[in-house]
């Protein structure tokens, strides 16, 4: 994945380096990955990208905060949510916060 993101540096690449380090059991580097994708959303778009690093750690608000602005925004990304399945635990999850009874 590093080489891919010395060949093709952009947002959801570094997004995806991202993932990987929360899906690899390494929270640190996938929070500090986060924070400069944070820092950099001033000069390009990272909302959906970094909804995934979030929702691959488990920080269920922060990606849905995110995944919020992406669809204020009018994101065309927004609409591969439903089937995306980075987020299928927080489809879950919002689905027994909204539908339990």
């Amino acid at each position: 994945m590093k080489r891919v993101l010395a060949a093709f540096p952009h947002t959801n690449a570094k997004a995806a380096l991202g993932e990987l380090y929360a899906l690899s059991d390494k929270e640190p580097e996938a929070r500090r990955l986060a924070q400069k994708l944070q820092r950099n959303s001033r000069k390009e778009y990272v909302a959906p990208w970094l909804a995934a690093i979030y929702a691959a750690l488990g920080d269920k608000d922060s990606a849905f905060r995110l995944l919020e602005n992406a669809l204020n925004e009018r994101s065309s990304w927004i609409l591969d949510l439903k089937v995306d399945p980075r987020f299928a635990s927080a489809r879950m999850g919002a689905f027994k916060t909204c539908c339990a009874a």
